[in-house]
């Protein structure tokens, strides 16, 4: 293939460059002349080779030629692949310290943020180069002054967007590294990311629960993949909702329904109950507790299905996230509150250099270098790999694929192997948890609520004979350390219970298992009443149900050709996101720019452009009255306060747009010139508010009543 060849080229150039770190004859210097020769040095290799001998006298570890390659692919502005259990954590130190300006190295959660920092921060000490890790007691302004921040990308997010709203600090936006970057930018891409503005608009919450009081009025039909495209509307059908393509409508019946139950004119006046309807169908038919989300402390608390963790202080729409609020019976935390949102897609997109490692890049190199612009390498592995992987294990229903398990867990497993078994959500673990209890199974359970104790439990997932039970979770930056005396018998025993919908979250799970050139075993248990079945097209199910009358052994072949479908489908899906997302970000650059035209003016241009005699004849009266001095600075000050204020209530509107747009059933390029078309009409909207209150709150402005912006 093209990619490979490319590929080949890449190593080879890179690998040039590393074999002249052995030119160097580092050894034999001084701790005070490698410091001087790291700061002195304008040669990137001779720094490198510096800064790996540093780490051999520090961390007694000596770094690998792989991971030296992977080190300068990434300062040479690469995406880079590198096996799982193969030392990203020391490359990720290596070319902080190559890079110039600021760094921010980005990991899955806090936990590794913390972890990595107080393992590597001998080593930046060594360098005189400061460095800290963000967690959310911090003062933010001492930490981003620090030259490399260790930060989880969550942490990350959110303070950029509280620094934006309102700013305390100028935000290094010069290098990062994402750690897991195909998790961040691919897994998360769909997620938003919020924080309160402190301005309002009103939810009406009856909406909702009126909503919630006719949901058992209606008759819903769920529609698998390879009937949705060509689905007719079928007599005593109210609504019909698809988990592959995440929609749920009302038939022309349905609707109908609401009409008679509401009456037409009322209804067709109140669009805030008409979205409070679609949300909450969509609440109650594409959202899962235990699944998508938990209900913790009385509150909604989002999971992440990419690798099951909790995505604290993350929200859906706000009607969205209402509804599911009203689903649980839990306070409805978004009614009031207007929040200010932004994607990894476009946060990331900002820094001036952004690269970042991962064990499974290759299957996402198209979509991460068509997007992001950034060129991918696979580096090869430094320990071959001593995993045995076994054919999947196909069963008719989840049932048998569970009583297989107790089966083997009881009879046929090896006691002295420690066995980790992955699950599909917290549902699937904690069933699986007490199956086993029932049959008299020792096990230990992480999950969502269980990853408080998450160090603890993986510390003691390598110790001969203990089952542990997890949620995808441990599939992303988790080492499970192996018994030495269990090292060289067969590793860790890995079961995982479902074939997941992306191929690279089945990889990362096997990654959990045979890491550093350790010995490992992994099977894959597979049910035919598993979710990934109802994704098959039609010709796809035809073959299926022919194919499992004969026999189960090209099963698996079927279930990569699915994934193969989903990840298509999910790349258009996050392709248009991003470019929806993009058009939001040059909106906002269009309004900046307004903004900076409207402040090069003064008041004058209020009295030329005021069309009400009344407002324009009070406006001149305060004019006179405050001064040309004073007047400047009210209508500075207006300017700033009014467009912060309206932009927040446009960017709602235009989310919500957004939202809605999967409804109108547009080819790819119709959506986005809809959605440019919207904006731009938007922005007119934005605009002519904008300068009536400006008028408004100048001609009525009291004097000793003014509350200056700043």
């Amino acid at each position: 293939m093209l990619y490979e060849f490319i590929n080949k080229i890449r190593l080879k150039n890179i690998y040039r460059q590393i074999k002249k770190v052995e030119k160097y004859n580092v050894e034999n210097m001084s701790n005070e002349d490698l410091k001087q020769a790291y700061k002195e040095s304008q040669n990137i290799i001779c720094k490198l080779a510096v800064v790996q001998e540093a780490v051999y006298r520090i961390l007694k570890i000596r770094p690998y030629k792989e991971q030296l390659m992977c080190a300068y692919a990434l300062y040479k502005g690469h995406i880079a692949e590198m096996p799982t259990g193969e030392g990203k954590t020391l490359v990720a130190v290596m070319t902080a310290l190559l890079l110039k300006d600021t760094v921010h190295i980005v990991t899955v959660n806090d936990y590794l943020a913390k972890r990595d920092y107080t393992l590597m921060k001998p080593v930046y000490d060594f360098f005189d180069v400061t460095v800290d890790y963000n967690c959310k007691n911090k003062n933010k302004q001492n930490l981003y002054s620090n030259q490399v921040i260790y930060t989880s990308s969550s942490e990350l997010i959110f303070d950029y967007l509280r620094n934006e709203l309102k700013p305390v600090f100028q935000f290094p936006l010069n290098n990062v590294i994402i750690d897991e970057i195909d998790f961040v930018l691919l897994d998360n891409a769909l997620s938003k990311f919020s924080i309160a503005t402190g301005k309002y608009e009103n939810i009406n919450v009856e909406n909702f629960k009126i909503a919630k009081e006719i949901m058992p009025m209606l008759k819903y039909k769920k529609v698998s993949k390879r009937s949705f495209i060509n689905y007719s509307e079928e007599k005593g059908v109210h609504c019909v909702y698809s988990n592959y393509y995440g929609t749920a409508y009302f038939t022309d019946e349905g609707m109908n329904l609401i009409e008679k139950i509401f009456g037409k004119n009322v209804f067709y006046k109140n669009i805030n109950l008409y979205k409070a309807l679609l949300a909450t169908i969509e609440a109650n038919l594409l959202f899962e507790n235990g699944r998508d989300y938990i209900v913790k402390d009385n509150k909604i608390i989002l999971i992440n299905r990419a690798n099951g963790r909790k995505m604290i202080d993350s929200k859906l729409d706000s009607y969205l996230h209402t509804a599911i609020e009203i689903k649980e019976n839990v306070p409805v935390t978004l009614k009031n509150s207007l929040n200010y949102s932004m994607s990894y897609q476009v946060f990331f997109k900002k820094y001036k250099n952004m690269v970042g490692m991962s064990g499974t890049i290759y299957s996402a190199y198209k979509e991460l270098e068509e997007i992001y612009k950034v060129p991918t390498i696979i580096v090869p592995s430094h320990n071959k790999n001593k995993r045995l992987d076994y054919a999947d294990l196909i069963f008719n229903t989840k049932e048998e694929k569970y009583e297989y398990l107790s089966y083997y867990l009881k009879y046929k497993w090896d006691k002295e192997q420690p066995v980790l078994i992955v699950t599909g959500s917290d549902l699937e673990a904690n069933k699986v948890y007490e199956i086993l209890e029932n049959n008299n199974i020792k096990s230990n359970l992480l999950n969502s609520y269980t990853d408080d104790f998450e160090n603890e439990i993986i510390n003691n997932a390598g110790i001969r004979g203990t089952i542990t039970i997890s949620t995808n979770m441990v599939g992303r930056g988790t080492d499970i350390k192996i018994d030495n005396n269990i090292k060289n018998a067969r590793g860790l025993k890995l079961i995982c219970l479902n074939r997941f919908l992306d191929k690279r979250i089945d990889d990362q799970v096997r990654g959990r298992t045979a890491r550093q050139g350790n010995i490992g075993e992994c099977v894959f248990y597979v049910s035919l009443e598993d979710e990934i079945f109802d994704y098959m097209n039609s010709h796809e199910y035809r073959k299926f149900i022919k194919l499992i009358k004969t026999t189960k052994r090209n099963i698996t072949e079927m279930l990569d050709k699915i994934q193969e479908d989903i990840n298509v489908r999910n790349y258009k899906i996050r392709k248009i996101n991003f470019i929806l997302d993009f058009v939001l970000e040059q909106q906002k650059l269009s309004i900046e720019a307004w903004r900076n035209h409207l402040k090069e003016k003064d008041i004058s241009f209020i009295l030329e452009h005021a069309k009400d005699k009344t407002i324009k004849k009070m406006v001149y009266k305060n004019y006179l009255t405050f001064g040309k001095e004073l007047s400047t600075k009210l209508y500075l000050n207006l300017v700033d306060y009014i467009i912060d204020e309206q932009y927040l209530f446009l960017r709602s509107d235009m989310e919500d747009i957004k939202h809605y747009l999967q409804y109108y059933n547009l080819p790819e390029k119709d959506v986005v010139t809809e959605y440019e078309r919207i904006c731009n009409k938007q922005v007119d909207i934005f605009k002519s508010i904008t300068l009536k209150l400006i008028e408004n709150h100048f001609a009525t402005a009291k004097i000793d009543k003014i509350m200056w912006k700043g």
